[in-house]
């Protein structure tokens, strides 16, 4: 099941923003990885004309999503993000997921992410000040993770942003790359993790 974080209040203003951004990115193709249960992506598709394949890890859930959601341009797939070869996509929307991956776990997924065809990257990135220190996790656990500092170093420039939290949430919001910009960090990131 999908979190706390992914409530219709919670989820309100990116699915407001989503349908704006896609337009104007001329997003047509969205791959959610990891999809959960589809709880508030499915009200997004109500607004906006974009296919969308969700992918999972759990089997089970990929397999009740397929059975209750499955469209003309719906559909579900089972997915690692760490190790399979990503589908083809606009956008790969990885929203509240990175937080509570390892940092080894998520270099993977950015290169499996930059092998593909995808030209975005969509993904949640936390809001703190530049003190602020990325731990290192197990995958599973969480922490609070702004992308744009070490040892990930996203770049300061995003192609959009939306805010994505309400209290009692920590600032959060879901910021918008190009594969060419993760290109650009993950030399330093396969330094260390590879």
């Amino acid at each position: 099941m999908s979190g706390p974080g992914s409530t219709l209040e919670q989820t309100a203003n990116i699915r407001q923003k989503m349908p704006i951004m896609f337009d104007e990115m001329g997003i047509k193709s969205v791959f959610d990885a990891p999809c959960g249960d589809f709880h508030w992506m499915q009200h997004v598709l109500n607004d906006a004309d974009f296919s969308y394949l969700g992918g999972d890890i759990v089997g089970e859930l990929v397999s009740a999503n397929k059975n209750k959601f499955t469209t003309s341009n719906v559909d579900f797939i089972k997915f690692d993000m760490t190790s399979d070869a990503f589908p083809v996509a606009d956008v790969w929307l990885c929203r509240a997921v990175f937080y509570h991956l390892s940092n080894r776990d998520i270099y993977f997924a950015l290169e499996q992410f930059v092998d593909s065809t995808i030209k975005y990257i969509l993904t949640t990135n936390c809001v703190t000040d530049e003190q602020h220190i990325n731990k290192d996790i197990a995958t599973g656990d969480w922490r609070s993770l702004n992308l744009n500092l070490p040892p990930f170093n996203f770049p300061r420039e995003s192609l959009w942003e939306i805010k994505d939290c309400t209290p009692p949430h920590l600032p959060m919001k879901l910021t918008l790359w190009s594969k060419s910009q993760i290109e650009e960090i993950l030399p330093a990131l396969r330094k260390i993790y590879k």
